[in-house]
């Protein structure tokens, strides 16, 4: 989504977490704010344990106040399954 695109990183209370990993939000030059668009599609969860800027809105895409869609692979014995998951409507399909 962002390989060889330029972006603008914008950092919070704390530039770095304990294993030295940078913490920051990124946006894509239109304007794109990619971490949130990570979370509404449900890539990804946000890691609330600590307050942040965002947490808010980043609480309220995950409970369905934004649109959430993921497509995750899994391998169990060999075979690909593919989970889409919706949190939205809160169901689980898989297929083969």
């Amino acid at each position: 989504m962002v390989e060889g695109k330029e972006v603008r990183l914008e950092y919070d209370q704390t530039r770095r977490e304990r294993y030295n990993r940078t913490l920051a939000y990124v946006y894509l030059i239109d304007g794109t704010f990619l971490n949130a668009e990570i979370i509404k599609h449900g890539y990804d969860f946000s890691y609330t344990k600590y307050p942040f800027k965002y947490m808010g809105e980043f609480s309220g895409y995950e409970r369905g106040e934004g649109e959430q869609k993921g497509v995750v692979e899994v391998k169990i014995s060999k075979t690909p399954l593919n989970i889409r998951m919706s949190m939205s409507q809160r169901k689980v399909e898989f297929t083969q």
